[in-house]
């Protein structure tokens, strides 16, 4: 097998390892009416024959996948189910749920129409019974419930100018919090005084439980002031909507923090990580052969930047008598782009095609080697691929081509360059959503 058949089978073992329905399957069990959850070295157990109902919510990327595992489990148990997901799904859940499509990562009608079907829901949720809520990145964008004085088209322009500036998903969502009516704990305050149980995918650097889907069912230590500094971090005072802004300074009513007795019945469960994926990524490399080493799960920065980074690494790997060849570098986070072109990508497809740029200078004796950089979601930016592989075979694509990679990466075109030079990597819907990995195989 050559390097980049390599690199994809190991990108599909941390992809399996994380995998939504499965993940609840490992993690969740029914022994007559007791709900089993086993995390680690920790478990738990719900008697459900203490509540009048069990209803399940599910948003974001991987909440059709997660609520159908769910369903699987717990079968006849459950009496009503609501689901926002992105895409209408070829998997049908029991008569009991609901499913509404929102949009992602810039919300738009359905995703308000969303929102409300998700407030309404959690408003007729009564004391005595348990919700069980199964929760994944990208549901900031698919549901939207603005709050009041804010239009969608302000929530819209908002969200574009924070994605194009370079700010990071913990900025984003901080502002993201302050301009919902069901975000920043206040979706588990509507759900109160019912108790509730959120079994949650991370997609988030660091894991923060109030930054993934903007925690909806988490005290928020952030504050109105908080957003405001993020806007004025990134000179976007003077670009974002009048009334978001005229909604932050009057800060009218902070989002729910934590000892608030309105989140004392919720309890959220972290069920799936990008650190799980790379531990099966490193696996997978090591059966096939690979001295591996996981630099770290929390890579963030600007993309460009930290291929470069990465890049300055294999030099490093190469020359270095004590790591033993072939060898894999692995490394997985969430970095960030600061849009300057016009051109059509994401943050996995940017650093991908900055590291052909560094290739560039690749010395002709050097051992052969391969880049992966891919979102474990399937979707990279507002693309439909999930990442791209750099190698000097792509390098001398484009050189055959009369391509100039530099100028692609200035105009922020990373896709139509590997468009152009069979680079892009296209798996679809993984049915998970933990962030990013990259991938360095050098042979």
């Amino acid at each position: 097998m050559n390097l980049q058949t390599h690199a994809q089978l190991i990108f599909d073992a941390g992809l399996q390892r994380v995998h939504s329905r499965k993940l609840l399957e490992q993690v969740l069990s029914l022994d007559g009416h007791s709900l089993k959850i086993k995390i680690d070295n920790e478990e738990l157990s719900i008697d459900l024959s203490k509540f009048s109902k069990v209803k399940v919510l599910g948003f974001g990327k991987a909440a059709m996948q997660m609520a159908e595992g769910l369903s699987s489990i717990l079968k006849t148990k459950i009496s009503e189910g609501l689901v926002i997901v992105k895409h209408p799904s070829s998997i049908t859940l029991p008569s009991e749920f609901a499913v509404l499509v929102g949009d992602h990562p810039i919300p738009n009608e359905g995703s308000v129409k969303a929102g409300r079907a998700v407030s309404e829901f959690a408003k007729n949720c009564q004391a005595g019974e348990l919700v069980l809520g199964v929760i994944s990145g990208g549901a900031s964008a698919l549901m939207e419930l603005p709050a009041d004085g804010l239009m969608l088209e302000d929530l819209i322009r908002t969200t574009q100018l924070l994605m194009n500036c370079g700010a990071t998903i913990h900025e984003m969502n901080c502002v993201r919090k302050h301009l919902s009516k069901i975000k920043g704990g206040r979706l588990a305050k509507e759900i109160y005084p019912a108790a509730c149980v959120n079994f949650i995918l991370s997609d988030v650097v660091g894991d923060d439980l109030s930054v993934i889907a903007s925690g909806p069912t988490v005290a928020d230590n952030t504050t109105f002031s908080d957003a405001w500094i993020v806007l004025e971090k990134y000179s976007l005072i003077s670009k974002t909507p009048v009334n978001v802004l005229n909604h932050l300074k009057l800060a009218l009513d902070e989002n729910p923090k934590p000892g608030d007795v309105k989140l004392s019945g919720t309890r959220n469960v972290l069920v799936g990580t990008n650190r799980q994926a790379l531990v099966a990524a490193q696996k997978k490399a090591k059966d096939l052969g690979y001295n591996t080493l996981i630099l770290t799960h929390e890579l963030t920065g600007e993309a460009s930047l930290v291929a470069h980074k990465l890049y300055n690494f294999s030099k490093e790997i190469e020359k270095n008598p004590k790591f033993t060849k072939p060898a894999c570098i692995l490394a997985g986070g969430e970095t960030t782009v600061s849009i300057v072109g016009n051109g059509l990508g994401g943050r996995n497809l940017e650093m991908a095609l900055a590291y052909v740029c560094c290739l560039k200078d690749h010395p002709k004796d050097s051992m052969e080697q391969i880049f992966l950089s891919a979102s474990t979601d399937g979707q990279d930016g507002a693309t439909d691929a999930s990442g791209a592989f750099a190698t000097i075979d792509i390098l001398n694509a484009s050189k055959k081509l009369k391509l100039a990679p530099e100028e692609f990466l200035e105009d922020n075109d990373s896709y139509h360059f590997f468009e152009k030079t069979g680079g892009l990597l296209k798996t679809g819907s993984t049915e998970t959503n933990v962030c990013d990995l990259q991938i360095l195989l050098i042979k």
